[in-house]
């Protein structure tokens, strides 16, 4: 993104990288047949790409973010994906967890997203677009927190696409 600020484009990065972890796993179902809970692994691996690199070159300090909040990003979407991938025997209840982890923060950076961002270790006010793009990836959170959740289930994965859609 040009013409705004840090904050924004981070935010932008995580956004995609959100969209990015359900549409690799509904490919993963609908084209490669693959199961369902560890095409939620391969879909997961995006957010553990991204948060390793945010913590890597300490992104979030950057943007003024505590890295507190992006180390437990990472371990969470680590062990996710690990979780998933290797299909292991608590992963629809941990997928259910994770979906209802991600419900909440999506719930409180769509609704509120300056306090979101606090949440996350943020320091001071946002701008407009970076509140803007805070309400995106928390819209992209509950949508994906549908998906993972409905998946978790046993839902259909047809049918938890089509409720990925519904937020």
């Amino acid at each position: 993104l040009t013409d705004c600020d840090d904050v924004t484009n981070w935010l932008s990065k995580g956004s995609g990288a959100v969209m990015g972890s359900a549409a690799i796993a509904a490919i993963a179902i609908l084209y490669f047949d693959m199961d369902p809970i560890k095409a939620l692994g391969a879909g997961t691996l995006l957010g553990t790409v991204h948060s390793l690199e945010v913590v890597l070159t300490e992104g979030a300090a950057k943007v003024g973010f505590s890295p507190v909040g992006q180390w437990l990003d990472l371990i969470i979407n680590a062990f996710m994906s690990h979780t998933f991938l290797t299909g292991a025997d608590y992963a629809q209840t941990a997928g259910k967890v994770y979906a209802a982890f991600s419900l909440l923060v999506g719930i409180q950076c769509r609704l509120a997203p300056q306090t979101g961002l606090e949440t996350w270790g943020l320091e001071g006010e946002a701008s407009d677009n970076a509140l803007f793009f805070t309400k995106i990836l928390g819209q992209l959170c509950v949508a994906s927190g549908v998906f993972i959740g409905a998946i978790s289930s046993g839902v259909d994965p047809s049918t938890a696409l089509g409720y990925y859609y519904i937020p």
